[in-house]
């Protein structure tokens, strides 16, 4: 842990010359906050060529989103809010070629559970499996059986993972398998874009995910599917809280997903970083920050953040 001081002061005057000590006051404030606790504090230098644009940090998760992909909202138990999306959460292997047909057979020693190919059905292919991977047992597997877990080790008929719960049984039905990332559970489901019901806009830690959706707490849920959404569905495990931008030359900025467009960072006096730099400073949430050179002068400085 590290600790931050942030020192602001602002001073506004009608009477000239310059003075620290003017009598016509329009605005005399300051503000002294010290000793905050902070965590991951970065200094990150910062150099853009004329017309380049650069990420200079970001905690999100790369997911494959695009515009034109749908999204749908349930609500299967009280409390829990249901993504239903191709995001890219978790890839399905599809490789392994277990479909509809196959026939299971459960067994159980300790906390071990395996699921083992009976003979019946088409065959799986686990050559594009790997220990780690997750699966997820839906019906018609009994209610004890069923949930998402990580595949600990796999034969040629067979895998194992840990299920403390699990019942003995043989079914028929499909099992899934897919990647161990990039999401995780505990990362943070933000959803902001407004083509979503206000009840749906969320901030909330993951508390399931698998390859065909995401699920975390929330009050109010309000089922729908949503389509054409372009930005505002994002993924991190964590953000920032304080964000500095010092530049000595015009600079646009987008934060968390945007495209750097309206958020201008300009200095009073170009080219004197040390004494008039152009400044923005934010207390907020900060989980990407993307700037752009618009001019044709190279422009330096520095990005400050912290949790």
């Amino acid at each position: 842990m590290s600790l931050l001081n942030v020192n602001l002061a602002i001073l506004a005057y009608a009477d000239a010359p310059a003075s620290a000590t003017p009598l016509l006051r329009l605005a005399d404030l300051k503000w002294s906050m010290m000793g905050m606790p902070t965590e991951n504090f970065r200094n990150i230098p910062l150099s853009l060529a004329p017309g380049e644009t650069s990420t200079i940090a970001t905690t999100a998760r790369q997911l494959g989103a695009f515009y034109g992909l749908s999204y749908h909202i349930s609500n299967p138990q009280p409390g829990v809010l249901r993504l239903t999306s191709d995001l890219g959460q978790r890839i399905p292997r599809l490789t392994v070629g277990v479909d509809q047909t196959v026939e299971w057979s459960i067994t159980k020693t300790g906390e071990l559970t395996r699921a083992t190919y009976t003979g019946n059905g088409t065959a799986p292919n686990f050559g594009g499996l790997y220990v780690g991977d997750g699966l997820t047992l839906d019906e018609p597997f009994q209610t004890y059986n069923q949930g998402d877990f990580t595949v600990v080790s796999k034969g040629s008929n067979y895998v194992e993972f840990l299920n403390p719960l699990a019942q003995p049984e043989t079914v028929v039905g499909g099992l899934r398998f897919y990647s161990s990332g990039p999401v995780q559970k505990g990362d943070i489901l933000d959803i902001s874009s407004s083509k979503f019901s206000y009840f749906n806009r969320v901030t909330a830690p993951i508390i399931r995910v698998n390859d065909q959706f995401i699920e975390v707490p929330a009050v109010n849920v309000v089922p729908e599917t949503v389509t054409d959404v372009l930005g505002g569905v994002n993924i991190y495990p964590n953000a920032y809280k304080w964000l500095l931008i010092a530049v000595d030359h015009k600079a646009v900025v987008g934060l968390n997903g945007d495209e750097p467009s309206t958020l201008e960072v300009e200095p009073y006096v170009e080219g004197d970083l040390a004494k008039q730099p152009g400044l923005f400073m934010k207390r907020g949430k900060v989980f990407e920050v993307r700037i752009k050179n618009p001019g044709l002068t190279p422009v330096h400085g520095f990005v400050i953040l912290a949790e």
